[in-house]
């Protein structure tokens, strides 16, 4: 059962991404939510921006180092 669910889930999403036209990123997030793929990658992407802000506290104090660590953080809160 368990296979038959999976590999039918694979002949779908391949389907998706095989498809003409736009749309393709709204029609597999269900499938990302449900593998939890969307979470995996939002955790490693936070892990990702806490490194590069990490990274930043080597230099010294500026406005640009103020608009450097914030970018990490806006595109790990950006949403499907």
């Amino acid at each position: 059962e368990f296979r038959s669910v999976l590999f039918r889930s694979v002949r779908e999403v391949t389907e998706l991404l095989t498809r003409e036209g736009n749309g393709k990123r709204q029609s597999l997030v269900p499938y990302l939510r449900s593998s939890g793929a969307l979470e995996y990658a939002q955790q490693r992407a936070q892990e990702f921006a806490e490194r590069a802000r990490s990274e930043l506290q080597e230099l010294p104090d500026s406005p640009a180092k103020d608009v450097l660590e914030e970018i990490p953080y806006f595109a790990v809160s950006r949403r499907c």
